[in-house]
Formats: C-alpha cells, structure tokens, sequence
C-alpha cells in the first residue's frame, strides 16, 4: 500500500513539476523523484508506468521537490520549544531502537513544519548521534523554506558558501557528505544561486552533475 501511494505522489509531483516548468532534479535525467532504486539487490528504474510487482524487496531513497506555497518558517523562539524536550531525551538514550522511534516520531509530524536551513543546522548541530544526525537530515531537508542556502550552510567544509565567508564548524565528515549527495541528489541540494567561491570535482558520467556543470557554463 505504501509503494502504491509512493507511485501515486510521484506521478503527480512529476507532472506537478512539468506544468510549473520546474528543473528536473531527477537522478537520470527522467523528472523521477524516486532515486537509486534497487529490486532484489539489482539496480531497477522506477518511472510512472511503473506497476506494482506482486513480490521482491525493494531499496529506494524518495526526494519530494514540492513545498507548500506562502509558508512560513517556526518563530526561532516556537522551534526551540518544539525541540528542547526531545533533545534532552535523544542525546541521553543509546538504544538504536529508542532513536528510530524519536527520528519517526519527529517524521511524522514534520509535514507541519517550515524552518530555516540556520534553524535546522543549529538543531543538527545538537543531536550527539551522528547517525540519528543524518536521519533528521533526510527527514527534515523538505521542510526547509530557503534551499538555496542548504547545501553551504549545513556542509560548509564541503561546499564552503564563498572564498570569503567566515569559517564555520563543520556537521558531517566528508563520508557523511557523500552519502547525502547520494540519498538527495546533487540538484536538490546545490544551487545555480549560490555557486560562487566554490571548486568543483564532477562525475560527467551522471546526469545529475552534467546538468550542474550546464548550469556553470
């Protein structure tokens, strides 16, 4: 049932995204919002005809490219009440089991969220597990509100956000970097924007990073 809505969103995000000429961010170059998919441990591609296998096991990262129009960021003040408890509780547990549950929980109610890229990176930047780190990451990087700024603001030892920008200390390692380029795309998480100041290594053999270098030229 729950790849069946997963088709289902993403057929509409695909057209959603054509009619309001948006880029297509898509890993290959398809408007798909599913990436590396995987079907019984070998790589398979999901498109809007895609119908529902009756079995296998089934691998795949989703990245929504829609946010809702006209909303606005939690007041700094909202958003430190929203989350002082539940920092206060994740930062003591080290049940593996008790930090899935709190990533979820915090998951299931972030369709109720707007935040800054500032306001999620001062959060990140108190979670002591670098794993449950990464998964708010993943579970929260839709409900930011300004984008453009994600990527030099949250990777700034990767992606510094000019020459010239005060040094700033660093969330993610360089391992941790390159997993988030692969679970939300290179063009979901850089911007023509915010380009500047920048040295760039690209994989011309992806679509993804073409399309960046396009964007340069």
């Amino acid at each position: 049932v729950v790849f069946e809505h997963l088709l289902a969103l993403n057929a509409w995000e695909v057209e959603w995204d054509k009619a309001n000429a948006r880029p297509d961010c898509s890993q290959t170059g398809n408007y798909q919002h599913f990436r590396n998919e995987r079907r019984d441990g070998q790589s398979w591609r999901i498109t809007t005809d895609t119908t529902f296998p009756v079995f296998g096991e089934f691998h795949f990262d989703y990245v929504t490219g829609w946010r809702p129009r006209g909303a606005f960021p939690l007041d700094d003040k909202v958003w430190k009440q929203v989350t002082q408890w539940w920092l206060q509780y994740i930062n003591v547990s080290r049940d593996p089991g008790a930090l899935a549950a709190s990533v979820s929980s915090l998951r299931k109610v972030s369709y109720r969220l707007m935040l800054r890229s500032e306001q999620l990176r001062d959060f990140l930047g108190k979670v002591q597990d670098r794993g449950c780190r990464m998964d708010l990451l993943y579970a929260l990087f839709s409900r930011v509100s300004d984008p453009d700024t994600i990527a030099g603001t949250l990777f700034p030892n990767m992606l510094p956000p000019s020459s010239a920008a005060k040094p700033r200390k660093p969330l993610f390692n360089s391992s941790e970097f390159s997993s988030a380029l692969a679970t939300l795309g290179w063009l979901n998480l850089w911007s023509p924007m915010a380009a500047d100041g920048r040295r760039y290594v690209l994989e011309l053999a992806g679509y993804e990073q073409r399309q960046v270098l396009r964007a340069l030229l």
